[in-house]
């Protein structure tokens, strides 16, 4: 399932503005160098449930990482979509949209083919940031946040893939004050929404639904601290070899 999408592409034809993250990923992708034996990619992922502190555990990883092993490790997230949306020339935010959707209608499909709107198809911008993340994968020494990592790096033997989790009423505190919303329902409707969105793309990128046991390792945010997180799933690497 995952050898089919990562093809070798054309070089990507840029449009927006550099930032380092953009850079390091251009990098990667366009690198020749070969993954062998002296150099095995060092990877983990966070998925998490919406509302859970993934940004900070993420980044407090990658920078303990960095000063452990003397080297430099990057925390990879939306950053895959800006890359997406460079090579398919239209706004990130709207190509976000498309990778989070089930696959179109046949009704839908015939609207836009008859229509002035050029649209890439989702399977093409599914695999297009499939694609992407599994290059910057088997180079290493990333922090994968979300977009259905787990699912393209749970192959690599020095992998670590953790996700995070809470009770909706807990997450519900958390999403208002995210999204400045002043009601339960809101906030839920919300978790509901985005949590979906995430499981139905690591579902896509696998081919089948996934279960708990893609995960190595859970950890419940409303019982532990992002430092107890945090140095968990450092010991964790450690004992893998990351």
């Amino acid at each position: 399932m995952l050898i089919s999408v990562f093809g070798i592409e054309e070089r990507f034809k840029i449009n927006m503005a550099r930032n380092s993250i953009l850079d390091f990923i251009k990098e990667k992708i366009n690198s020749d160098n070969a993954i062998n034996a002296s150099n095995v990619p060092r990877v983990i992922t966070i998925s998490r449930e919406y509302g859970c502190p993934g940004i900070p555990i993420a980044n407090e990883v990658s920078k303990a990482l960095t000063i452990t092993n003397k080297t430099d490790w990057s925390v990879i997230d939306k950053q895959i979509i800006n890359q997406a949306a460079e090579e398919f020339d239209i706004p990130a935010r709207l190509l976000d949209k498309i990778a989070k959707s089930n696959p179109k209608g046949i009704f839908e499909e015939l609207f836009l083919a008859f229509s002035d709107i050029h649209l890439p198809s989702d399977v093409k911008i599914k695999k297009t940031i499939a694609r992407i993340l599994r290059t910057i994968a088997l180079h290493g020494n990333v922090v994968i946040l979300g977009r259905g990592g787990v699912v393209l790096a749970r192959d690599l033997e020095k992998s670590l893939h953790v996700h995070l989790h809470a009770s909706v009423a807990w997450r519900v505190g958390r999403v208002k004050t995210l999204e400045k919303l002043t009601s339960d329902a809101e906030a839920i409707g919300r978790i509901n929404l985005v949590d979906n969105e995430r499981i139905f793309i690591r579902n896509y990128f696998a081919g089948e639904s996934l279960g708990a046991n893609v995960f190595d390792v859970s950890f419940n945010c409303e019982h532990l601290t992002q430092e107890q997180i945090v140095q968990s799933i450092l010991k964790l690497a450690q004992m893998k070899g990351i």
